[in-house]
């Protein structure tokens, strides 16, 4: 009975423990289930978090596309209408300016043209493979049928290209110009080229604030715009990419569709979307094995608060990253980036009185010389650093109450809160010459720039802004007109002055076109004989209204027009012809000297220019102003120059001591001759230690092999002097003024030449 009861008791114990494990292992599996079931749920709710992030993310950078494209539709409707205002008679150096300007204000815009039945009448723009695509892609090949287009805008697309790009024209009719057209006479269109992949590269360079890579995709998943790190995209599945629709119309009268309409804008994290539902299945099953059911009920509630927590803060991080954007936004509306500067925008925030302290104040408006040539000598990227420099060390020497702004390429304005100070002025101008013309050293190269500045100093009652940067901008002409290293202040006198240079600069363009410029020509002469060595070829201007007029009442202006160079090019053309008729006549003249301005000598086209003339090797020489070679490392200029020597044209360096250049750069450029500047010159009759000036520089140019040809010898007292001292060639009023070719073909024939060797 006993042992009935033991073995009874026995087996109730063991079903109690059998029972005991069953109950832990029910337990534990329901622990596992429900962390299982917690995690796909916390793993869901972080998904849909990071997806509305996303969604929020893509739908701000729809919004930028669309707010860029407008701003695009605005600019490319002002150019049209400009160009309307002149009937579509528009010269190709009007257009450029226009275009200048255009593409300045919105790098977007690839290049501009104007179109006619016969293709691309003329076209500016910077953006190599857009010009390619404009001259030679296939989309225009009819010509005709694209200018007889006459909605308000149209539009012609291109394939995405290789390296990226994607080009958009825009087409805006023009009214008829009624000339160049042979198939529809006078029609004429206006094309914008829009890099859309530029475009939507700076629309998304915010995403990452987002922690968000995004990418434009197409119907088959792959992606049609976008960086290369968004190569996750194509990487992923589609169901793992958060999409939404493009919908880019172009913003105006006409509703063109931008980008194919199966065209989706696609993001996803760009750390991924975290451990897979397996990954995490296998830490929970871990846990459970471990037996510490209690540990593992501690954990879920560690787990369910720290999640609970992790939400709140990906909400904070997302607020923050919105807020971030719209700071950074609000930065860039109102900062130029290369510079950290304030931008145009704020100036004209300032000039409406919406932002800054009522006057008195001070406007000082700077140029920077040769900054256009750092961008084709050295490539934009060096001119971005440049840039960023000068905008540091002004806000270096700038108090916190002074504001500089940067308005265009090479153009900045400082505001004063308070009217210039007289004993503060040579100080404060001192520190802003030097911000600008202290040597920039980027890489291996060493940019030197030049700065003329214009200031307009306020006083009591003086809160007219508009008026305050127009008298910055008269002062301005009137130290240009001076040259390199200028400081004006302005006065009324300068008002009137300022006027005549902007119609002089506006009756240039005409000047080339209808074929005003002509050439004197000025002799020299071997100083111990007086026989004709060569002649300097000088541009004049015969004015319909004003007669003749010298260079230094016109380059000014025209170097505002960026001219220089074409004007350049007109001046060698017609001193080749002159040469080859005073040789088809008998008058041999052993040499010319033509003046050719640093951009012209910069341009990589300069030898292609060349091509097509008739150079007499031997007899030609460029001359170069001594503050032209200044750069180290300018790869075009010294191209430029050893071709040149190749062909057997000379160079001699104009005005030498009054420039900047170092005996070292000299040496390194290599002249034929110096030219000793009549400032130089002029005192030597009087100034014994002058006279000791000009025998030093005979001594280096005799150490160097160099000739030397003295400029502005007005009276013969001077040409005895420079003989003596040993200056070879002179040249001045002593002996002729500069005359036409006609005139100096009698001088010719009536003075008689030497030859030169070498």
């Amino acid at each position: 009975m006993e042992t009935n009861n033991m073995a009874g008791r026995t087996d109730e114990l063991r079903l109690r423990k059998h029972s005991h494990v069953l109950f832990g292992v029910l337990a534990f599996v329901t622990i596992v289930v429900a962390a299982i079931l917690f995690g796909v749920w916390a793993g869901k709710s972080r998904v849909d978090d990071q997806r509305a992030t996303i969604a929020s993310a893509l739908a701000h950078i729809r919004d930028d596309l669309l707010r860029d494209f407008a701003g695009v539709a605005a600019l490319q409707h002002g150019i049209g209408n400009v160009i309307a205002e002149q009937r579509g008679a528009v010269s190709e150096i009007a257009f450029d300016r226009l275009v200048e300007d255009f593409l300045i204000r919105n790098e977007n815009v690839a290049a501009a043209a104007i179109l006619d039945s016969n293709g691309i009448r003329f076209s500016h723009g910077y953006n190599r493979a857009a010009l390619d695509w404009l001259y030679h892609g296939a989309a225009w090949q009819d010509p005709a049928e694209l200018v007889n287009r006459r909605a308000a805008v149209s539009l012609v697309t291109a394939d995405p290209k290789e390296d990226g790009g994607y080009f958009i024209g825009l087409l805006q009719p023009l009214p008829p110009s009624g000339q160049g057209d042979t198939v529809n006479p006078g029609r004429r269109s206006l094309v914008v080229v829009i890099n859309i992949a530029a475009l939507f590269a700076s629309t998304v360079s915010e995403a990452s604030q987002f922690g968000v890579v995004c990418a434009i995709v197409d119907r088959d998943g792959h992606v049609a715009l976008g960086a290369p790190a968004v190569g996750a995209i194509e990487a992923g599945r589609a169901d793992q990419l958060v999409t939404l629709p493009v919908d880019a119309y172009w913003p105006g009268p006409t509703e063109l569709r931008l980008l194919p309409a199966d065209w989706v804008l696609a993001g996803m994290p760009k750390s991924g979307w975290g451990f897979s539902l397996s990954q995490r299945i296998g830490i929970y099953v871990l846990t459970g094995l471990s037996g510490l059911c209690a540990f593992s009920v501690v954990l879920l509630a560690l787990y369910f608060s720290w999640t609970r927590g992790k939400s709140n803060d990906q909400l904070k991080v997302s607020t923050t990253a919105l807020s971030s954007r719209d700071r950074r936004l609000a930065y860039l509306a109102e900062h130029d980036e290369a510079t950290g500067l304030r931008n145009y925008r704020y100036l004209e925030m300032w000039r409406r009185g919406q932002v800054g302290r009522p006057g008195p104040f001070s406007v000082m408006l700077i140029d920077i010389h040769r900054f256009k040539n750092v961008n084709l000598t050295h490539g934009p990227d060096v001119g971005n650093r440049v840039l960023a420099t000068i905008g540091a060390r002004l806000r270096e020497v700038l108090d916190a109450s002074s504001i500089a702004v940067r308005i265009g390429g090479d153009k900045f304005i400082i505001i004063f809160a308070e009217a210039i100070l007289e004993d503060k002025k040579p100080a404060m101008l001192q520190e802003v010459v030097d911000a600008v013309e202290m040597p920039v050293a980027i890489d291996d190269h060493t940019i030197r720039l030049g700065t003329v500045i214009g200031i307009a100093v306020g006083a009591i009652g003086d809160e007219d802004r508009t008026e305050m940067l127009g008298r910055a901008d008269i002062a301005l002409t009137a130290a240009s007109e001076t040259g390199r290293g200028s400081v004006c202040f302005f006065d009324e006198t300068m008002r009137r002055r300022s006027a005549d240079i902007r119609q002089i600069a506006d009756d240039i363009v005409s000047a080339i076109e209808d074929d005003q410029l002509v050439v004197f020509f000025q002799p020299q002469l071997r100083a111990i004989t007086h026989a004709v060595t060569g002649a300097e070829a000088l541009v004049r201007w015969q004015h319909p209204t004003r007669g003749i007029l010298t260079p230094d009442s016109f380059m000014p202006a025209a170097e505002m027009m960026n001219l220089t160079s074409r004007i350049d090019a007109i001046v060698l053309r017609k001193t080749l012809e002159h040469l080859k008729a005073w040789d088809g006549a008998g008058l041999f003249l052993p040499r010319l000297s033509v003046n050719v301005s640093g951009p012209r000598l910069a341009s990589p086209d300069l030898m292609e220019d060349l091509d097509g003339l008739d150079l007499p090797p031997g007899r030609l020489a460029f001359e170069v102003l001594e503050s032209v070679y200044l750069d180290d490392g300018n790869a075009a200029m010294v191209n430029n120059l050893a071709a040149l020597r190749a062909r057997g044209i000379e160079i001699e360096v104009d005005d030498f001591g009054t420039g900047f250049a170092s005996i070292i750069s000299l040496l390194r450029l290599r002249p034929s001759r110096l030219k000793i500047d009549r400032q130089l010159i002029s005192p030597i009759i009087a100034d014994e230690a002058q006279r000791q000036v000009i025998a030093a520089i005979v001594d280096i140019a005799r150490a160097r092999n160099v000739g030397l040809v003295a400029e502005g010898v007005e009276t013969r007292r001077h040409a005895e002097i420079l003989e003596a001292i040993g200056v070879e060639t002179l040249q001045g009023y002593a002996f002729s003024r500069p005359v036409p070719a006609e005139d100096f073909a009698r001088y010719l024939a009536k003075q008689g030449v030497e030859p030169v060797s070498g």
